[in-house]
């Protein structure tokens, strides 16, 4: 799509698509990532198919990142103490499961 909008009028000889293991296989997945964006799933025909989304927790969430310093301030400590503990038990990042060879079955969906 953003090919379609924006590098087609390029008219490139070829185009080169990145995938970064860091973040691009829960964030492209509802059900590995809550972050409020436009998620899409491929129907039965094989086509893509936009999810149901509420524009709502993202303003809400965007207003509060704005104006609230104690919610950036928790939002960072939760994210610090999260880090540590999945550093601590072990627990591997969401985009090392692309290396697994058995997926738990909402990384399979994707």
């Amino acid at each position: 799509m953003q090919y379609e909008k924006t590098v087609a009028a390029y008219q490139p000889d070829r185009v080169l698509g990145a995938f970064f293991v860091g973040n691009d296989l829960a964030d492209n997945c509802r059900r590995l990532s809550s972050n409020p964006r436009v998620y899409f799933d491929v129907d039965e025909h094989g086509e893509l198919c936009q999810r149901p989304y509420s524009g709502h927790l993202a303003i809400f969430s965007e207003l509060l990142n704005r104006y609230s310093c104690f919610y950036a301030w928790q939002k960072h400590l939760v994210r610090r103490v999260r880090k540590r503990a999945r550093s601590l038990l072990g627990h591997a990042n969401l985009g090392r499961w692309v290396y697994c060879k058995e997926l738990s079955s909402d990384v399979g969906h994707t």
